[in-house]
């Protein structure tokens, strides 16, 4: 687990660029959201020591969302994750 967040008295958790809610539509939300980001900008940079963090700060965020518990990530299965998920859809 990477990120907790509490959107009200909703929470999301962020693990591998994958948001998992009790709330279908804000997991619709905020995976929509966070694959459009990862499309037009490329998300986190590689090289970055927590891309769910920062991911969770630029859509939790946006979504109103507030950070409510942090563990760092397993730095190369997240890497991994935020690769896989930076491919483009070709059909």
């Amino acid at each position: 687990m990477s990120v907790i967040m509490r959107f009200g008295a909703r929470r999301a958790i962020l693990c591998g660029s994958r948001w998992t809610a009790a709330d279908p539509a804000l997991e619709t939300t905020l995976n929509d959201a966070t694959r459009q980001w990862l499309q037009e900008t490329g998300g986190p940079p590689f090289e970055d020591a927590d891309p769910d963090f920062t991911t969770a700060m630029v859509i939790g965020i946006a979504h109103g969302g507030r950070i409510h518990r942090h563990l760092p990530s397993d730095k190369p299965a997240t890497r991994n994750a935020y690769v896989n998920a930076r491919q483009m859809n070709l059909f």
